[in-house]
């Protein structure tokens, strides 16, 4: 609709509005105008300051919401009280009403015993080692029990250890994402898990998280979790730290509270603390023991004890996890060892059946049907005497069908494994020929102290293992019949550590003759060992051994490992022949050969002109500005001196060592001996051991094997071994020294 215009006034309508009265003016006089200040003439701002102000409005902004979202507000209430508290004392329940998917399996006598131990050491203290087979789920009940102690107040600083970094983060974040996801946990947990879920999976967000206006102090991250504070809760600033048994977190750790006030660890769990790796290398043994029983044991502080429990499997025999599971020497720990197979089937000849129609089945299908088959077809007899500890183990995907089928697919696919990883007994290598560990070779000692003779000595041999750090001699007093003690050993530098490695070694030739480069050092030390420095040292071949009844005698024989370096052993052989001619004919230098079953032995072999020979060993013609190369069967030197080290004392060829005074004065050379692993090879008629070496260091059995070797070269043989008569003893200058006889030359 239109709008309607205003109707125009008419005449009379206008004069009628003109004949109003104007309004009276004002009669009060205004006030006088104030003059207006000038504003403060101020320069214009710049970009850059327009930008700053913006900023700093922005952090404000921020700031602002960043307070209102870090404030977490009330903490829920706890949904069931009773079910808290009934998990609080018994670790079983919480395990099984918080944790029911990690363990649908059930449990077997195994697991219950390992629950029991653990809920034992967390709320009493002391120590406990227990061995379980692998993939058992030790390490997932460990770390849930460590969940357990936290999250009830029973321990405020826990310290999770395993083999390695990696490792130990792993597992404990199987407890972060527990802890982050399980809704009962939430229910009955408020207090730590509604903060935690508030996080959103972002750890960042802990810092500066508070509940109702205070702090949470808060961390969330790989290495190291602090449960939240809060008022009224148990567990309000607990503390779960992990770390590798080698690394720098295990020593000394300790967390200061807001207070100042400093915590250390009051419960230390271990998690397989050993490798593969380290489980080969006695030196890594010791060092993981050792700290176990010092730092790990030290965490509490000097006043505090700290509860240590470790779940263990062993990987070889004698071991960390072996050692520490024996009550001989480690009893505070009460090793507790667990098999799989509890008892073997009656009926192997079914077994062995079955291990064909596995063979053919991988080779058909490559899986084991076939195997499955026949075993179900005759369980009741091939299950007849076998017992295991957990019948749910099996592999479903594989196509095992029971615990027993499980346990014999290790035994017959890989025996190695089944005995160490499934049993916990590791097979000892050369079982069968009965060679003895480090531990009987370090105890196997005579009544005679270091450096005495022992009477019914015929010869004194020596031998070095040349190094560029540093050289490792030994001395061995041999009988006519071959048996042997070795009255002194040790290396040059002198080492301020008794057990050490040689990459270890601080005390270097480089140190001991500086300003002569590398060869000059090898040099000079290979010289001053043998010939002595003028001083203190009088040198292998120039000591007088004294023995038991008086006598005294000299190193008949001298041998130095010439693989290394060659040349110098020539030039320094070639100057001490030079300035001492009585050592020409005492001086050999040694050469170890590997002949194999299928390789032709070196006392069948050609025999060379101005060779001699010896048991299984040969001194080949001497060339010019050379030493004499003493070269020998090291697979059947090697052999040798297993067998002497397993001969009891007494008999024809046994080996011995001097009396020290604690049992880990020989634990070095103990362990150089059974350094290398000997395995039984046949070939062309022929069945001997061929040895190879490990990772731990074996320089003193190199010792021991060449020094066995050249008391052949002596005369110094067991009868059924002996090749031919001893050669004449050299005619050397006798010491002017009067009333002393000198026997060995």
């Amino acid at each position: 609709m239109a709008k309607k215009r205003p109707a125009k006034k008419s005449p009379a309508a206008k004069a009628k509005s003109s004949d109003k009265k104007p309004t009276a003016k004002r009669s009060v006089p205004r006030k006088p105008l104030r003059a207006r200040k000038p504003k403060p003439t101020t320069a214009p701002r710049t970009d850059a300051q327009k930008y700053a102000a913006q900023k700093k409005r922005a952090r404000e902004y921020q700031r602002r919401i960043t307070t209102a979202g870090k404030e977490i507000g009330e903490i829920p209430k706890v949904i069931s009280p009773d079910r808290r508290a009934e998990a609080r004392e018994n670790l079983r329940f919480h395990l099984e009403t918080y944790h029911p998917r990690a363990f649908r399996l059930g449990w077997c006598s195994d697991h219950l015993e390992l629950i029991e131990a653990l809920e034992h050491v967390i709320k009493t203290g002391g120590s406990l080692c227990v061995a379980m087979p692998r993939g058992t789920g030790k390490t997932t009940i460990v770390t849930r029990s460590i969940g357990w102690a936290k999250l009830h107040g029973i321990h405020f600083y826990s310290f999770f250890i395993a083999a390695t970094d990696p490792k130990a983060r792993k597992g404990l974040f199987q407890l972060r994402r527990e802890i982050e996801s399980r809704d009962l946990l939430l229910e009955d947990f408020p207090e730590v898990c509604f903060p935690v879920r508030c996080l959103g999976g972002v750890a960042n967000k802990a810092a500066g998280q508070t509940c109702d206006g205070k702090n949470t102090n808060m961390e969330w991250g790989r290495e190291k979790l602090v449960f939240p504070t809060v008022k009224g809760s148990v567990s309000s600033g607990a503390i779960i730290e992990c770390g590798g048994i080698t690394g720098s977190a295990v020593r000394g750790p300790q967390h200061t509270l807001d207070s100042g006030d400093v915590v250390r660890p009051s419960l230390a769990l271990l998690d397989d603390f050993q490798t593969r790796e380290s489980a080969k290398s006695s030196t890594q043994i010791k060092d993981r023991l050792e700290m176990i029983e010092a730092d790990v044991a030290g965490m509490a502080g000097p006043d505090e004890s700290v509860a240590t429990l470790a779940t263990v499997t062993v990987i070889y025999p004698g071991d960390g996890a072996d050692q520490l599971l024996s009550h001989d020497e480690y009893p505070h720990f009460n090793g507790i060892r667990k098999k799989f197979l509890l008892s073997f089937p009656t009926n192997m000849d079914l077994w062995a059946t079955y291990a064909e129609k596995r063979r053919e089945s991988y080779k058909l299908y490559r899986d084991i049907r076939l195997a499955t088959k026949f075993y179900k077809k005759n369980r009741k007899a091939m299950d007849a005497g076998a017992e295991v500890s957990w019948d749910k183990k099996y592999s479903r995907k594989k196509g095992e069908i029971s615990g027993i089928q499980h346990a014999m697919e290790w035994y017959i696919g890989k025996p190695s494994a089944f005995w160490s990883e499934l049993q916990n007994e590791p097979e000892r290598e050369n079982s069968g020929k009965g060679w003895w560990n480090s531990k009987q070779i370090a105890a196997k000692e005579l009544h005679t102290q270091r450096a005495v003779v022992p009477d019914e000595t015929h010869r004194i041999v020596c031998h070095i293992d040349l190094h560029e750090d540093v050289l490792y001699w030994a001395c061995l007093a041999l009988t006519e019949h071959g048996s042997g003690t070795f009255i002194d050993y040790d290396t040059y530098p002198k080492q301020k550590r008794r057990y050490f490695q040689k990459s270890q070694a601080t005390n270097t030739l480089r140190k001991a003759h500086p300003k002569i480069g590398k060869d000059g050092a090898i040099s000079k030390g290979l010289s001053v060992l043998i010939a002595g420095d003028g001083k203190r040292w009088p040198g292998l071949l120039k000591k007088l051994w004294v023995g038991e009844s008086g006598q005294h005698y000299l190193a008949t024989l001298l041998g130095c490992d010439r693989g290394h370096k060659p040349k110098i052993v020539d030039n320094v052989f070639s100057v001490l022949e030079r300035t001492h001619p009585e050592f020409r004919t005492r001086l050999v230098s040694t050469r170890g050969i590997g002949v194999g079953p299928s390789d032709t032995p070196l006392g069948e072999r050609r025999k060379r002109d101005g060779e001699q020979r010896y048991n299984n060993s040969y001194i080949s013609k001497r060339e010019k500005n050379k030493a004499a190369v003493f070269w020998l069967d090291t697979n059947y030197w090697k052999e040798e001196a297993n067998d002497r080290w397993a001969t009891p004392l007494g008999e024809i060829g046994c080996l011995s060592l001097f009396h020290a005074g604690t049992k880990w004065d020989h634990q070095l050379f103990s362990e150089h001996q059974t350094s290398e692993t000997g395995t039984e090879v046949s070939g062309r008629g022929r069945t001997l051991y061929v040895f190879d070496e490990g990772p731990a260091d074996n320089h003193y059995y190199d010792n021991a094997v060449d020094c066995l070797a050249m008391g052949s070269v002596v005369g110094c043989d067991t009868p059924a071994t002996k090749v031919n008569p001893p050669p004449p003893p050299p005619s050397t200058k006798r010491p002017k020294r009067s009333g002393r006889k000198i026997k060995g030359l």
